[in-house]
Parts: C-alpha cells; sequence; structure tokens
C-alpha cells in the first residue's frame, strides 16, 4: 500500500481516497463484538464496535501515510468534505494524541 502511494505521488497524484480507515485491524483474538440490543437498518444486531474500530494499530498507518505524503510537498491538498455526518468516529480518529497532526490534514482524501 505504500509503495503504491509513493508511485502515486511520484507522478504528480495530488492525494487518495481512503474509506473504512478506522476498521483497517482487527482484534488478534478474534473476539465478537458485544452485542447493544436492538437492530440496525439492515436489520443487524447493534454492536459496540470495541474490537474492530479505531485500534491503535490504525494510527500507526495514518502516521506512516502522513509521512509519505510529507515527502511530497506541493502534491497533497487538505479536503475535509468525505467525511460525512454518520462518521463521528472518523472525526474522533482525527482529534485523538499524537496521531492528530497525522490525521487531521486528511490530504489523502482529495478525488482529483
Amino acid at each position: 500500500m505504500f509503495g503504491g502511494m509513493r508511485f502515486w505521488l511520484d507522478r504528480g497524484r495530488r492525494g487518495f481516497r481512503l474509506d473504512a480507515i478506522p476498521t483497517l485491524f482487527e482484534d488478534r483474538r478474534l473476539r465478537d463484538e458485544p452485542v447493544l440490543g436492538g437492530t440496525n437498518a439492515q436489520g443487524d444486531p447493534n454492536l459496540k464496535n470495541i474490537y474492530t474500530d479505531n485500534l491503535p494499530e490504525v494510527h500507526t498507518v495514518i502516521r506512516r501515510m502522513r509521512a509519505i505524503v510529507d515527502q511530497h510537498p506541493g502534491t497533497a491538498r487538505a479536503d475535509r468534505r468525505d467525511l460525512p455526518a454518520e462518521h463521528d468516529r472518523a472525526r474522533q480518529v482525527v482529534r485523538r494524541g499524537p496521531a492528530r497532526r497525522a490525521a487531521a490534514a486528511m490530504d489523502m482524501l482529495v478525488d482529483s
């Protein structure tokens, strides 16, 4: 993935669209998510996604992506319009801890 980023940035690509970043990793022990009760719009049980959402490894990946983009000044630009209202958890990732700068720029969401 990182090699692919470098390949396209070296050729002038301005950024990348990233989807489902908070769910890049799953619990190493493959535990089931706790059930909250009720169902979602698709009829599936509502789950508390503590084993599959926003795990610490996600922040490491975002920091590495940020470092790659930083090596290509002038090619990437910030674009936050791809964070829809239902992605509150993504916004929490953006605002949290040492990865804050890494995620906050959101350069990789550019669709040009």
